[in-house]
């Protein structure tokens, strides 16, 4: 009868460790950033993270991209990508959207993200060089 008891537990153990290694599997990882883009001495970049916000009454993710004059290093502008509404009863990292590339075409930045949709983005003429 011990060695039964004993049997289960270890099997119960065993079980749970399995459980866990599913469970560590299911959960995705951050993606690499993508490659910023040069264009007229402004160097654009995704920022890594969105900032959560209050978007038209729910709480969203708000992505956002980034101009830096490469000359100075200095951040000269910063533009809202997209965003994306938050379902409070999912879970959360199943429900972030990164941006995956960035390209320029027809002097607008092209942001793409991981479901594949387009977004593009007029680039303001006063922060480009000449």
């Amino acid at each position: 009868m011990i060695r039964a008891i004993k049997c289960a537990m270890v099997l119960g153990i065993i079980s749970c460790l399995f459980l866990d290694i599913e469970i560590a599997d299911a959960k995705r990882g951050i993606p690499a950033a993508p490659t910023p883009v040069i264009y007229k001495g402004i160097k654009f970049i995704a920022v890594d993270w969105p900032k959560h916000e209050n978007v038209l009454g729910r709480d969203s993710d708000v992505w956002y991209v980034e101009g830096w004059d490469i000359e100075k290093n200095k951040k000269v502008w910063e533009k809202e990508a997209y965003s994306i509404a938050i379902d409070k009863f999912l879970e959360y990292d199943v429900q972030m959207v990164f941006i995956t590339s960035l390209d320029i075409e027809n002097s607008k930045l092209i942001v793409t993200n991981e479901r594949g949709k387009k977004y593009y983005i007029e680039i303001p003429l006063n922060i480009l060089k000449q």
